[in-house]
C-alpha cells in the first residue's frame, strides 16, 4: 500500500478546494427579543412575515449587520428603525402589522425615527450578509431600537432544510405538512436574524395558518384568533421562550395527530406527533424520554426549563435528529420503528440512543451552546457520550456500554488516522455542513469518556454540573470546562496538585490526530522503556509532515496478576518526554497491558514478547481490554510497523471470539488488511483464513447481535458461503417481489452481492427499482449497490451517470457524489482509470463526499501505474508522490 499518497489527497484537499472564510457578524449591535410572525401557505410552499427586533446597541454605530439568505426578499419599504426607551417596551405581537403603523405607541417609545435606512446585500463570501445604513444617524451605544422587516419566499421542497414543506401518506390520503430544520445556518433563509449561534435571545413566534392544520413550536400555544378576517385562517402566537439561538427555532404545521406521555417528568408534558397510521407507536419513545429526561435532569442536577417537549416524526428527515429546543424533530423510523422489531435489542437500542441523545442538547447546546461552530463538540460530543451513559443505565442487561465504546472509538480513530483529519476545535471552518463528522462527535465523545476514567465518574459529574450551573443561557468555553472539572478533581483527589487541567487537555483539543504509545520491555533489566508519536506521522511512512507535537497521555497500565488492576492513570506522560524508562511491574514471564480498558484515547505498541505474551491469554482478558489490544495491533500492522504474522495471529484467535465487542475491531481492520496484502505472496493463504473464520463467527451471529451489519458485509464481501448463500436468497425473493422485507442493517450487503453476482438483466432490474422509488433511503441504497458489479461495461455506464445530467432522476439528491464515492469503494480501478483519462471528471463543487473517494482511492493503490493515475487525477507533480510501500 502506498500510504504517503495521503499527503497528497491532503494537500490537494487543502490547497485546491481552498478556504472559505465564514464572515462573523460585528458585536456592536446585538439582538434581544424578535416578535416574529410567519404566514405559511400550504401547498403552495410559499412563506411570508414580519419581524420585529429588540436590540441593543453595545457600540456607536450606523451600520446594522444581519443575515438574510439571497433566496429571501426583503420589502424595503417596510424597514424600519426606532428608538425605544428600554428592553422591557410593551409590544403586542398580534398588533405587529406591516408598514409605519407596526408598533403600537405608548409612552415608553421615544419619538426619534430614523428615517434614511437603505438595504445594502452581501457578495462573494459574505452574500448572504445584508447590512442596514442609516445614512450617518448613528445608533447610541447603550440604547435600545426596534429593527422591522417584512419579507417572503419559497419553502424548501428538495430537502427538509429552512422552511420546507412536503407531501406525506397518512392511510390512503396525500397531506402536505411544513416545518423549520436551521441548524446550522439556515434560519436566515426564513427570516432576517442574527445567525449565528453566539447571539442569544427570546423569541415570541405567531404562524398564520389555515385552520383545517394543527400548529406548533417551541413553546406552547398561548392564544388562537382569527387572522385578517381571512375565512378558514387563524394566527396562533406561542408563549415566549428562554433566550435561544437561531438556530434551535422550529416549528410543525400539519395535520399530524398526537399522543401524550403518561410518564410526565416534573409535570413537564411529553408528546409524539405523527401521521395518524402510526401514532399507536408512540408509547416506546414516550417512556424512553421520560426515563431519559429524568436520569439527565438528575445527573446534571438543573431540570429542562422548557414547559414542554414534543418529538416530531418526520419520513426522510435531513438526520436522525435535530435539538430543536422543545419540537425535537426524528427521523420517523428511527423515532417510530415497526413494532415488529420490538423484541431486536439493536433496533431498540439505536432508537434509545437517538432520543437520548437530542434530549442530552438540552443542557450541551440548548441552555449552554458553543459561542461558534469551531467548538460544536462542546455541543455533539459531550451529547453523544450523555446519550450513551443514559442508554445503558436504561438497558443495564445489554451492555451498551461496551458496545458504544467499542463503536465510537473505532469510528474515532479510523478518521483520525487519515491525514484529512482535524482538530476537535477548527482552525477554519470550510463549509458548515462538514464541521458535523466523526471526530466532532465520536473524538468528543472519547475525550469525555478519558476524563471520566482519569478524573473519575464523581469528579466528572460534580465538574459537569458546576460547569453548567456556571455558563446557563450563556455560552459554552474550553477554559470553564477545564476550570470545573479541575476544581472537582481536585476535591477528589484524582488530579495532582502540580497540574493544570487545561494544559493537559490543550494538545488534545488543538491537534489533529492521537498519539501511539510505544512500550519496550527490557526484560534482562527489569526495566521499560515509553515514547510516543502521532498516528499521522505512523501512517505517512515518517514524512516529514507538521506532526510533532505531543499530548498529556494518562498512562495507566495492569500486568498478569495484578491485584487491583485500575482505569486510573499511574501518571502523565508529558508531551515533551522523548524516552521514559521506568521499573517494569511485571516479571519477565507476564504480559503487560497499557491503557486499561482502552479508556484513553490512544493506542499501544509492545515489543514483539510482551505482544505474544498477551495474544496467548487473550482469551483471559476483560472484553474491554481485547477490544484494544485487537484494534491495537491490526491498526498499527497496517502502518507497517509491526509484522504482519501478528495480524495473522490475530485472525486465528477469532475463531474462538464468542463477544460481539472486539469483532467491531476486527471487522474495522479487514478492509485495510486485504488492500496491505493484495498481489503479495500470502494474499491467498490470507484470504483462506479469514473466510475460515468468518465462516465461525456468523454461526454465532444472531438476528439481534451488534455486530451484525458489519459481520454480514464483510462476509459477503470475502464470498463466504454462510453469507453468500443466505443474501442471494434474498435478494432473489426481493426480484420477484420488490416489496419482500430485506432487514435495514443488511440490505446494502444483499443488494451489492446481487448486483455482483447477477448480469446485465439483474443490474437493469435494480437501476429501474432505483429510479421509480420515492423512499430516500432505500434510493441512495440501490444507487450504490449498482456501483458493485463486475461487468465493465455496466459500470461505465453507471459512471456516465454521475456525468449525464440526462439520467439524473427527480430525487434532486445528488447523485454524482453518491456514485463516485461508490465506485472508489467497491471498485477502484475503475475510477482511478476512468479519473485519470477523463472519462469522468470531479465534480466542481468540492464536498466531504469527494474527499472521501479521494481517500478511498489512496487508500486502494497498490503499484506504479496507480501512482501515476492517481498523480494525473489530483495534478500533482512526481515529487510530491513518494513511492514507498509500506511492504
Amino acid at each position: 500500500m502506498y500510504r504517503p499518497v495521503l499527503t497528497a489527497v491532503l494537500l490537494t484537499y487543502v490547497l485546491g478546494f481552498g478556504t472559505i472564510v465564514a464572515f462573523r457578524l460585528p458585536r456592536s449591535v446585538l439582538p434581544l427579543h424578535y416578535h416574529l410572525k410567519l404566514v405559511i401557505q400550504q401547498p403552495q410552499c410559499l412563506f411570508s412575515g414580519t419581524v420585529l427586533t429588540t436590540v441593543k446597541v453595545i457600540n456607536s454605530t450606523d451600520i446594522i449587520w444581519m443575515h438574510a439568505s439571497k433566496f429571501l426578499t426583503i420589502d424595503e419599504s417596510s424597514i424600519y428603525v426606532k428608538r425605544i426607551q428600554n428592553e422591557n417596551t410593551d409590544i403586542n405581537n398580534n398588533e405587529i402589522s406591516e408598514g409605519e403603523n407596526l408598533v403600537r405607541e405608548t409612552e415608553n417609545y421615544d419619538s426619534s425615527h430614523l428615517s434614511n435606512v437603505t438595504l445594502i446585500r452581501g457578495t462573494k463570501e459574505s452574500k448572504e450578509i445584508i447590512r442596514l445604513d442609516l445614512g450617518g444617524e448613528e445608533l447610541e451605544e447603550a440604547s435600545f431600537y426596534l429593527v422591522h422587516m417584512a419579507f417572503n419566499g419559497t419553502m424548501n421542497k428538495r430537502r427538509p432544510t429552512g422552511i420546507y414543506c412536503k407531501p406525506y401518506k397518512d392511510g390512503n390520503s396525500t397531506k402536505f405538512l411544513a416545518s423549520a430544520s436551521f441548524e446550522p445556518t439556515h434560519a436566515r433563509t426564513a427570516f432576517p436574524c442574527w445567525d449565528e449561534p453566539g447571539f442569544k435571545a427570546n423569541f415570541t413566534i405567531s404562524i398564520a395558518h389555515e385552520n383545517k392544520s394543527t400548529a406548533i413550536s417551541n413553546m406552547p400555544l398561548k392564544t388562537s384568533q382569527p387572522y385578517n378576517e381571512e375565512e378558514g385562517w387563524v394566527l396562533d402566537t406561542f408563549e415566549t421562550s428562554p433566550p435561544i439561538a437561531t438556530f434551535l427555532l422550529s416549528f410543525l404545521l400539519s395535520e399530524y395527530v398526537n399522543t401524550v406521555s403518561k410518564y410526565p417528568v416534573n409535570g413537564k408534558k411529553i408528546s409524539v406527533w405523527s401521521r395518524s397510521d402510526i401514532n399507536e407507536r408512540s408509547d416506546f419513545p414516550l417512556r424512553m424520554g421520560s426515563r431519559h429526561l429524568a436520569f439527565l435532569e438528575d445527573y446534571t442536577s438543573i431540570a429542562d426549563p422548557m414547559p414542554k417537549q414534543d418529538f416530531v416524526a418526520i419520513r426522510d428527515f435531513v438526520a436522525g435528529g435535530l435539538e430543536n429546543w422543545g419540537i425535537i424533530t426524528f427521523e420517523e423510523r428511527l423515532l417510530l420503528f415497526d413494532p415488529k422489531y420490538r423484541r431486536n435489542k439493536q433496533v431498540v437500542l439505536t432508537s434509545c440512543n437517538v432520543v437520548a441523545h437530542e434530549l442530552a442538547h438540552i443542557w450541551f447546546g440548548n441552555l449552554v451552546t458553543p459561542e461558534w461552530w469551531d467548538d460544536i463538540w462542546l455541543s455533539e460530543g459531550i451529547s453523544s457520550y450523555y446519550a450513551a451513559l443514559s442508554t445503558a443505565r436504561v438497558y443495564p442487561m445489554w451492555n451498551y456500554d461496551s458496545q458504544s465504546w467499542a463503536i465510537v472509538k473505532k469510528a474515532a480513530m479510523s478518521r483520525d488516522s487519515l491525514p484529512t483529519t482535524h482538530p476537535l476545535k477548527l482552525n477554519e471552518i470550510n463549509t458548515f455542513k462538514d464541521v458535523f463528522d466523526e471526530i466532532t462527535y465520536h473524538k468528543g465523545h472519547s475525550m469525555i469518556y478519558m476524563l471520566n476514567g482519569s478524573l473519575g465518574e464523581k469528579a466528572l459529574q460534580d465538574g459537569i454540573r458546576s460547569y453548567l450551573n456556571s455558563r446557563l443561557y450563556g455560552y459554552a468555553s474550553h477554559s470553564a470546562l477545564w476550570s470545573s472539572l479541575q476544581e472537582a478533581a481536585r476535591a477528589q483527589g484524582t488530579l495532582p496538585e502540580d497540574l493544570e487541567l487545561e494544559t493537559l487537555m490543550e494538545p488534545w483539543v488543538t491537534l489533529p490526530g492521537y498519539p501511539v504509545l510505544f512500550v519496550e520491555r527490557d526484560y534482562e533489566k527489569g526495566e521499560l522503556t515509553i515514547s510516543q508519536k502521532s498516528i499521522l506521522n505512523l501512517e505517512m511512512n515518517n514524512e516529514a509532515l507538521p506532526y510533532d507535537q505531543g499530548w498529556w497521555i494518562p498512562v495507566s497500565f495492569t500486568y498478569d496478576g495484578d491485584p487491583a488492576p485500575s482505569i486510573s492513570p499511574k501518571f502523565w506522560l508529558t508531551p515533551d518526554t522523548l524516552n521514559f524508562t521506568m521499573k517494569d511491574p511485571a516479571r519477565p514471564q507476564e504480559w503487560l497491558l497499557f491503557n486499561v480498558h482502552g479508556t484513553g484515547y490512544y493506542r499501544v505498541s509492545y515489543d514483539m514478547r510482551n505482544t505474544g505474551l498477551l495474544l496467548s491469554q487473550l482469551s483471559e482478558l476483560p472484553v474491554t481490554d481485547r477490544i484494544q489490544v485487537v484494534s491495537d495491533i491490526l491498526e498499527i500492522t497496517a502502518t507497517s510497523h509491526q509484522p504482519i504474522s501478528i495480524s495473522l495471529d490475530i485472525i486465528l484467535y477469532f475463531k474462538t471470539e464468542t463477544s460481539p465487542f472486539p469483532w467491531f475491531s476486527f471487522l474495522a481492520s479487514t478492509p485495510k488488511m486485504a488492500t496491505l496484502l493484495r498481489n503479495t505472496e500470502i494474499e491467498e493463504l490470507f484470504v483462506d483464513l479469514l473466510r475460515e473464520v468468518l465462516a465461525e463467527g456468523m454461526k454465532k451471529t444472531q438476528e439481534d447481535s451488534p455486530h451484525r451489519k458489519e459481520m454480514i458485509a464483510t462476509s459477503c464481501k470475502f464470498d463466504v458461503p454462510q453469507c453468500t448463500e443466505m443474501a442471494l436468497i434474498m435478494f432473489n425473493k426481493w426480484m420477484t417481489n420488490p416489496n419482500y422485507d430485506i432487514k435495514e442493517d443488511i440490505r446494502n450487503s444483499v443488494f451489492c452481492l446481487g448486483v455482483r453476482k447477477g448480469n446485465e438483466s439483474t443490474w437493469n432490474t435494480v437501476l429501474e427499482r432505483y429510479k421509480t422509488t420515492e423512499d430516500s433511503k432505500y434510493k441512495k441504497e440501490l444507487l450504490k449497490a449498482l456501483s458493485c458489479t463486475e461487468n465493465k461495461k455496466l459500470l461505465e455506464r453507471y459512471l456516465s451517470m454521475a456525468m449525464n445530467e440526462t439520467n439524473k432522476t427527480p430525487s434532486k439528491e445528488k447523485s454524482s457524489a453518491i456514485i463516485l464515492k461508490a465506485v472508489s469503494k467497491n471498485n477502484p480501478d475503475i475510477l482511478l482509470k476512468a479519473l485519470a483519462t477523463k472519462k469522468v471528471k470531479p465534480p466542481k463543487t468540492k464536498s466531504a463526499k469527494w474527499q472521501k473517494t479521494l481517500e478511498n482511492l489512496a487508500l486502494a493503490v497498490n503499484n506504479e501505474e496507480q501512482m501515476r493515475q492517481l498523480r494525473t487525477i489530483l495534478n500533482v507533480k512526481n515529487g510530491l508522490l513518494k513511492s514507498a510501500p509500506g511492504h
